[in-house]
């Protein structure tokens, strides 16, 4: 009798139970089980990246085509109201007129956040005809919330986009400038 109670302390001994015998089987399900959601889950981030990216792109066009209009910017009043208008979508957005001769010098957006950067004016000395610009008439628009005045970006990308667009000197004469759009 001793001998075979010996026998099956021996036998229990290596004896792990039924799910303990299957846990070879179950390292390489958990293991492909846990790279798929990696792999689902890298594609959603990436997915939603392009989104946004995407999304900032269309609002930067219909921000830019709201600004510019027909491509001629005819009097200031004009450009304060596409201006008021882009105020009623919710983009964080900022534009502006620059010369092409500053722009030639190049456009960093780092120069935003310090605001370095060389916003169109209106023409010295300008006379006679209508519509006439006041050297202190800063072209420039920029949304109304919080983070626009302050410049802000956080975490999120900026995207900036140059269109060339006519402005209106007088009744015969006309000037090529560069609305620069910037959305974050």
């Amino acid at each position: 009798m001793r001998l075979s109670k010996e026998k099956k302390q021996k036998r229990k001994k290596g004896f792990i139970g039924s799910i303990g015998d299957d846990v070879p089987a179950l390292i390489p399900i958990v293991i492909s089980i846990v790279i798929f959601f990696s792999a689902f889950g890298y594609s959603m981030n990436l997915f939603n990246l392009k989104t946004d990216t995407y999304l900032k792109t269309m609002e930067a066009f219909s921000i830019a085509r709201t600004a510019k209009g027909n491509n001629v910017i005819s009097t200031f009043d004009d450009f304060n109201k596409a201006c008021e208008k882009n105020q009623l979508s919710n983009s964080k957005f900022f534009y502006f007129l620059m010369d092409p001769e500053d722009l030639n010098e190049g456009f960093d957006v780092r120069e935003f956040r310090e605001y370095k950067f060389n916003v169109f004016r209106g023409f010295e000395g300008t006379s006679g005809t209508s519509p006439t610009y006041e050297s202190d008439q800063e072209f420039r628009c920029y949304c109304y919330l919080e983070e626009c005045e302050s410049r802000e970006f956080g975490e999120s990308s900026v995207f900036s986009f140059i269109f060339p667009v006519v402005l209106k000197e007088n009744f015969n004469r006309y000037s090529l400038k560069y609305l620069v759009v910037l959305v974050w």
